[in-house]
This record gives C-alpha cells, structure tokens and sequence, in this order.
C-alpha cells in the first residue's frame, strides 16, 4: 500500500473528480520549459525508433500541461517525497515482477514439430 504523500498533515479539503474527466496515459516527458509565471510540461504516450535510423524516435504527444512555476515546484518536491516514502515498496514490486517475469521466460518452450519422432 502506497503512502498518500500528496496531502500536508493540515490539510483538510475535499476532491470532486467530476464524470466525464479523461485519464491521460503518458510514458515520459518530453520537453520542460520552466519560466515565470508558468512551466509547461509536454508529455508523450509511446515513442517509435526508426528501423533506419535507430537513433531517431518519433513521440506520440498525448498532452500539455501548463501550471504555475510554483506549483510546478510544489509537485516535484511531493514526488520526490513519496519516492522516498515509497522507496522499500518500490524495491519489492520490483524484484516481484522480476521474479514473475524469469519464471515466464524460463517456461517458454519450442513448439514440437509436427514432423519429430
């Protein structure tokens, strides 16, 4: 279980998601451009190498995200928090999944040909 690491001790409010609000998957960011009063964040959903070129990648933008420089200041100090809050949990889905991941591999095996024996 994850430690909520977004709400200061003090804090009392309420959050209302209202129906109909979009879920925004994203793999990475892309571009940060930190300025005053507002930072931009632009994020992208999955990523393409060229065959050719595997140097280059092509990045499907999924959205932007402007907010004020502090918040987005306030932000990166409560994910940096609940990283390290969250660290020892973080290590063991990590070596679980691992785990998991090599018993899959390991049970992999060539299909008979239908020609042996």
């Amino acid at each position: 279980m994850t430690t909520d690491s977004t709400v200061p001790p003090s804090a009392a409010y309420a959050m209302v998601r209202p129906p109909g609000l979009p879920t925004v998957y994203v793999e990475g960011l892309h571009q940060l451009m930190v300025g005053f009063p507002n930072s931009r964040l632009t994020l992208y959903s999955s990523s393409e190498r060229d065959l050719g070129n595997p140097a280059q990648e092509t990045r499907h933008l999924a959205c932007e995200l402007v907010l004020p420089t502090s918040s987005l200041i306030e932000m990166a100090q409560i994910i940096l928090k609940s990283l390290q809050d969250n660290k020892a949990l973080l290590q063991t889905a990590k070596t679980e999944w691992i785990g998991k991941l090599d018993a899959l591999t390991n049970s992999i095996q060539t299909p008979e040909s239908p020609n042996a024996g």
